[in-house]
């Protein structure tokens, strides 16, 4: 009969130590603090701000400003968290829809050009030379939504675009390398 006593009573610790160790495991699941998120105003100055897009580590953005009291748009980089925002572009020009791209290197972006025709531009997330990698018409239909985007390789980006009047808004892949500009969808 002994043996049958001593079975039970390892059975008995064996299951003990199971039911100890779950509820340890249980209450130091639920008692772990929980991270607070708190929400970070990314700008609040004065004037129009719109069209912010992330760095790829997430560090810093960059946005389209207009300045309370001007006439027209330029781009800034703002480090997340930290004031005041850098100005890269001071074209009398209005300028929109910045794109960052992956590897970090450039910003796109359209600038507005006499007839509807825009260039896209590229410049450094620091001040420095712009580079117009081609010109664009933009039909007056009011696209919403990001009108500028990279491929994953920082090597092209996509544009949208009317190739000249009368012709259908189209996609296009514009060459970081050499400006080449590929027609994307011919609706």
């Amino acid at each position: 009969k002994h043996p049958f006593i001593a079975l039970a009573l390892l059975i008995a610790v064996v299951a003990a130590v199971c039911a100890a160790g779950w509820l340890w495991l249980h209450n130091a699941r639920q008692a772990a603090p929980e991270t607070l998120v708190t929400a970070v105003p990314l700008t609040t100055y004065l004037g129009f701000q719109s069209e912010p897009t992330f760095s790829p580590d997430g560090s810093e953005i960059a946005l389209v400003w207009q300045r309370e009291n001007e006439t027209n748009s330029n781009i800034y980089v703002k480090v997340v968290g930290s004031d005041p925002p850098l100005r890269l572009t001071s074209n009398p020009a209005v300028e929109d829809s910045p794109a960052w791209s992956p590897d970090g290197r450039w910003i796109a972006f359209y600038r507005d050009l006499p007839g509807d025709k825009h260039a896209v531009v590229l410049t450094s997330p620091v001040p420095g030379p712009e580079r117009v990698l081609t010109e664009v018409l933009l039909s007056s239909n009011g696209v919403n939504g990001p009108l500028l985007s990279w491929s994953p390789d920082s090597q092209w980006v996509a544009a949208i675009g009317v190739d000249g009047p009368g012709e259908p808004e189209s996609l296009f892949l514009l060459s970081v390398a050499n400006g080449e500009k590929r027609r994307l969808t011919s609706p």
